[in-house]
């Protein structure tokens, strides 16, 4: 199945410094592109509290770029890849991967895993929000919707098979929280 990155970013230990240098990819990321979208700013806040609970994202101490010398100071594999994570997502959640946020990332990434682990990270955090976009979806519609599904897939860049499987664990996840103590009934096809 390959790494689920939400676990990842909740069950790496990070120092006091590496979570500041992921708050500041963070921020540096959310301005790459030169576009404050409220929808990217809504849910980016939403996010930092998510992971950096009691943190202000707009705090200025998280105004600095990421230098080479930070990147350095993330000291282990887990840590390189929760930065990642964090500013993919950053990068990714408007679904506009801009040609700035692809640069910058791509100039992180290089520098802090190789490229196995970069795919690995990228369709992680794809299937991440993918996840979210379908659940919140069909938490509200009390079923999955195939065709939004089909289309949420196909923005997130996610495959059509991993999708239903996805779709599978959220139709699951939606009947027991409506239905506490219910067996789950199938999917329709996503």
């Amino acid at each position: 199945m390959g790494l689920v990155i939400e676990k990842l970013l909740r069950a790496t230990e990070l120092s006091d410094l590496e979570r500041n240098i992921c708050l500041r990819g963070i921020a540096q990321m959310a301005m790459a592109d030169g576009v404050q979208d409220p929808r990217e700013r809504a849910y980016l806040e939403k996010f930092v509290d998510e992971f950096f609970p009691e943190t202000d994202p707009t705090d200025e101490a998280f105004n600095s770029p990421v230098t080479d010398e930070d990147l350095e100071q993330l000291s282990s594999p887990e840590a390189r890849s929760c930065f990642l994570g964090y500013v993919f997502i950053t990068a990714y959640v408007d679904e506009d991967f801009a040609e700035a946020e692809r640069e910058l990332f791509e100039r992180w990434a290089s520098r802090l895993v190789d490229e196995a682990t970069r795919e690995e990270v990228t369709t992680a955090v794809r299937e991440f929000l993918y996840r979210r976009s379908v659940f919140a979806y069909a938490f509200r519609l009390g079923r999955l919707d195939e065709e939004f599904a089909v289309a949420a897939a196909k923005r997130f860049d996610v495959e059509i098979d991993r999708a239903r499987e996805i779709n599978a664990s959220v139709f699951n996840a939606i009947m027991t929280l409506k239905n506490p103590g219910e067996e789950s009934a199938q999917p329709a096809e996503g």
